[in-house]
């Protein structure tokens, strides 16, 4: 991630609560733990509809949106601080920044690895000399560790697309020949 991009996400409001609660969980050892606790609490959301309506709707008083939470999280055995963060976040009514909260987090952890992640999409299953061979200049090209997914897609017909964070380098033939039809429509 560039630094100007970084720092942006750090001097908005869900970025400065990631770097918070990023900087007590380093000091307790407990990154990935916090990492995986908050997407624990994030899918319980996503798959609740009465949760999110109970401690994001102005309905719900106060009080009863943060029993709602306390009693989830007691529910999921969340104590410390991600509980006291949590508790924070419904008080505050900033449960809304959860999902930007996470982001963010999950690239201060990955930045604190020196690790990136990278997908690869093919439309066939590559060979171990071209994954070594993609590796290589993938680990020239980022400087990092890497952490490689492989995933086929038929329909891509051929080449290869990898996507990390926000950066995407897209050789596939599907693009090839999107982007041959669409030069040759205007021309």
């Amino acid at each position: 991630m560039t630094q100007g991009i970084v720092t942006g996400l750090l001097t908005s409001l869900p970025g400065r609560y990631a770097q918070a609660l990023f900087s007590i969980a380093k000091q307790d050892g407990a990154v990935d733990e916090v990492y995986e606790q908050l997407q624990q609490f994030q899918a319980l959301l996503r798959e609740s509809e009465q949760l999110r309506m109970a401690v994001n709707s102005p309905k719900f008083c106060h009080s009863d949106r943060i029993a709602v939470c306390q009693g989830v999280l007691e529910q999921m055995k969340l104590k410390g601080t991600i509980h006291k963060f949590f508790m924070k976040l419904v008080d505050s009514g900033r449960l809304q920044y959860l999902d930007e909260i996470i982001r963010v987090y999950g690239n201060l952890t990955i930045d604190d690895k020196k690790v990136v992640p990278v997908e690869i999409y093919s439309a066939v299953k590559l060979s171990t000399k071209q994954k070594t061979k993609l590796e290589s200049a993938l680990k020239t090209r980022f400087g990092k560790s890497l952490t490689l997914r492989y995933t086929i897609r038929p329909g891509l017909i051929g080449g290869v697309a990898i996507r990390s964070r926000s950066q995407v380098v897209d050789a596939t033939l599907l693009t090839q020949f999107q982007q041959l039809s669409t030069s040759m429509k205007g021309a």
